[in-house]
């Protein structure tokens, strides 16, 4: 079962590697940089867990909202973009784990959309994608 586990993120980060190939050149530079060592690292990863050099290990239940959280930035980036993943998982981590008010965190997501905008925007010049489901509307 554990073994599962490991081979189950390496299927992941594969799948998000063909999907960052499916992006027009300038669009994938950046997640291109992100997907091939993530692929290299889960797929060495999961080369020991089956050589039996390491012991997998399930993630323990305190660890579990930890995992959750991260996995849910890559995911709010494909589906809302460079600018809206990072902005709403800003402002809903601020507002859920943090328990931080509203206005606050509505706040800190606003002002995380604004400097993702500058600087991958304006200071690196480069397109930002819309992500899966705000390209519809871009287009």
């Amino acid at each position: 079962m554990r073994r599962v586990v490991g081979a189950g993120f390496f299927l992941v980060g594969v799948a998000l590697l063909v999907l960052t190939l499916s992006l027009s050149g300038p669009a994938r530079r950046i997640p291109l940089v992100v997907a091939v060592p993530l692929v290299a690292l889960l797929g060495l990863e999961l080369a020991r867990e089956l050589r039996g050099t390491v012991t997998p290990s399930l993630p323990r239940a305190r660890e579990l909202p930890a995992l959750l959280w991260t996995a849910t930035l890559p995911l709010g980036i494909a589906l809302l973009g460079v600018v809206g993943g990072p902005a709403l998982f800003v402002a809903a981590l601020l507002r859920f784990h943090g328990r931080e008010a509203w206005p606050t965190a509505l706040l800190a997501g606003a002002a995380t959309a604004v400097g993702m905008a500058l600087v991958v925007g304006a200071l690196l010049h480069m397109s930002l994608p819309p992500g899966l489901l705000l390209a519809p509307l871009v287009s």
